[in-house]
């Protein structure tokens, strides 16, 4: 996020857990290994300070943790006859997306949040 806040000015960059330790500039987290306290939305404030002035400003920043997809563990096999041109190829098209519904419904979050794709 830094780049982005600083849009090629000159500031000390500093994050804080809350806004009282942003105002005071004290308390300033780890940029490199930050560990959220609140479960999957983390409200932080950045404090952007000009080291020459002492004049900074602060504002809040959101952290979002989406939990992982998870691997679906029971889905139903998909049997078809061969019944196609060749019915004795042992080759037929298959709609995978038949089991779509049951690999969302496996997921933490509602179906919407994710894309399924089939390789």
């Amino acid at each position: 996020l830094e780049a982005d806040i600083l849009g090629g000015e000159v500031y000390t960059i500093t994050f804080h857990e809350t806004l009282t330790n942003a105002q005071q500039g004290t308390n300033a987290l780890s940029t490199t290994a930050y560990t959220n306290i609140n479960p999957f939305v983390q409200i932080l404030y950045v404090r952007a300070e000009n080291p020459v002035t002492g004049c900074f400003s602060v504002m809040p920043i959101t952290l979002e943790v989406n939990p992982s997809p998870v691997a679906p563990i029971d889905l139903d096999d998909i049997t078809v006859c061969d019944t196609n041109a060749n019915n004795q190829n042992g080759q037929m098209t298959v709609d995978l997306t038949i089991r779509t519904a049951a690999v969302l419904s496996q997921q933490p979050l509602p179906a919407s949040s994710y894309t399924v794709e089939y390789y």
